[in-house]
C-alpha cells in the first residue's frame, strides 16, 4: 500500500479555513453547507473540524466536523475532494474523531447518509456502525431518505 499523501489535523476558525471547507462542500455535496453556516459551526464551542491536509502542500483536501455533548457524538460532514477519494482520507478522518471524542468521554456516535450513496455507508459499516433507522425525505437536490448509523464504543 502506498504512504498517504495527506496528515489529520484540528482546524480552526480563519477566513481561509472557512473558504476552504466551502470549496470542498460545493465540490462534494448538491446541496452544501453555506459559508455562514460553516463560519458558523467554526464558531460553536461544541463544534470540532478535523481536516485532511496534502503533505507536501498544506492543503486542506478533507474534513470531517462533528459535535459531542456529554458522552454523545454526531457527525455532521465528512468529504473529501474528488481527487483525492479512494486514497483512505475519509477512513482516517473517521478514526481520528473517534479517537478523539472517546477519549474526551463519548460512547455513542450518530450520522446521517444519503441511501444512495453506498461508498460512504459501506465505510461507516466497515468502522462497526450501524443502521438503525431512516429519515424519510431527509435530502433534497435530490430528495431523497437518509439512513441513520450509529456506533457504540464502550469507551473503547
Amino acid at each position: 500500500m502506498k504512504e498517504n499523501c495527506f496528515y489529520i489535523n484540528r482546524v480552526y476558525d480563519t477566513e481561509n479555513t472557512a473558504r476552504d471547507l466551502e470549496r470542498i462542500e460545493k465540490a462534494c455535496f448538491s446541496s452544501p453547507w453555506s459559508l455562514d453556516s460553516i463560519k458558523n459551526s467554526l464558531q460553536n464551542a461544541n463544534t470540532s473540524f478535523l481536516a485532511a491536509k496534502h503533505k507536501d502542500s498544506g492543503a486542506i483536501i478533507g474534513f470531517c466536523a462533528y459535535t459531542c455533548v456529554i458522552d454523545e457524538c454526531e457527525i455532521l460532514s465528512i468529504a473529501v475532494c474528488p481527487k483525492y477519494r479512494r486514497k483512505g482520507a475519509a477512513r482516517a478522518l473517521l478514526k481520528a474523531v473517534i479517537k478523539d471524542a472517546v477519549k474526551n468521554g463519548v460512547c455513542s456516535f450518530f450520522l446521517e447518509v444519503r441511501e444512495t450513496n453506498s461508498a460512504a455507508a459501506a465505510l461507516y459499516k466497515s468502522e462497526g456502525f450501524t443502521e438503525c433507522g431512516k429519515r424519510k425525505n431527509y435530502y433534497s437536490f435530490p430528495k431523497e431518505d437518509a439512513l441513520l448509523m450509529s456506533l457504540k464504543t464502550n469507551g473503547l
